[in-house]
């Protein structure tokens, strides 16, 4: 039978780890941000765009819902002390992880050449955008993979990848919940909750969070700035990428 608090670690392993019906709870908002925020555009831009979409934007479309749902699952099979299930469908978990920088990169390439050909300002630049998401979430991803038998570690790595991926999704949150260009700020603030809630619960702040919001602040921070000032040199990097066949 499930206990009710299902965050014991096993021996051996170091930190305190995360409280199973936070995690859950957390994955459940992560999800629901996904959720409202791509649905403010998706029958606009996808089901009815106004030119056709590159086919790679669909199978990062269908990696990118598997990751959710993949995420908030393994949640519930912790919470629900069902370990053996968690560790089986990790294998899945790894597949798409791994295929997520690859197809986020060559999406967000695809995407830049479509807005290029349809007249957007700002297409070249904007690549920043996509490109440092993909960097947070493969370093996060990578980290938690490392420390996979660590829950303590992994559960809260696995948490920053999937925070790291919901910029995009707070970018169409209307704009009076999220002001323009304030996506990231959503993001930090998501990540700020989550610290804050893990500190009332271990009253103290864990090390992933010391290094790693700083770390995905700082990402954001130097995206924004290529995204924003669109340096010369910035500029010419991402005019030469989109040139490339």
């Amino acid at each position: 039978m499930p206990t009710e608090r299902s965050n014991v670690l096993p021996r051996g392993h170091k930190g305190v780890a995360l409280d199973a019906t936070l995690y859950l709870g957390f994955a459940l908002t992560i999800a629901f941000v996904v959720a409202f925020g791509f649905g403010q555009t998706f029958n606009g831009a996808v089901v009815h765009p106004r030119f056709p979409l590159p086919w790679i934007l669909y199978l990062h479309m269908g990696l990118f819902a598997a990751w959710v749902l993949l995420f908030v699952t393994q949640a519930a099979f912790i919470r629900l002390n069902l370990r053996k299930w968690h560790r089986r469908l990790g294998l899945a978990g790894i597949a798409v992880g791994t295929s997520m920088p690859i197809v986020g990169v060559a999406t967000a390439i695809s995407m830049a050449r479509f807005h290029a050909a349809t007249g957007h300002p700002r297409a070249a630049s904007s690549l920043a955008l996509p490109f440092s998401d993909m960097v947070a979430f493969g370093i996060a991803f990578c980290l938690a993979l490392y420390w996979r038998r660590n829950s303590s570690f992994h559960a809260r790595l696995m948490l920053l990848a999937s925070c790291a991926l919901t910029g995009a999704a707070f970018g169409r949150f209307p704009e009076w919940l999220v002001p323009n260009r304030c996506f990231y700020v959503a993001v930090e603030m998501l990540v700020i909750v989550i610290i804050l809630l893990d500190w009332l619960n271990t009253r103290r702040v864990h090390p992933v969070f010391c290094y790693g919001w700083p770390s995905l602040a700082a990402i954001h921070a130097a995206a924004m700035w290529l995204f924003i000032a669109a340096p010369p040199a910035w500029v010419a990097i991402t005019h030469a990428i989109l040139r490339t066949p």
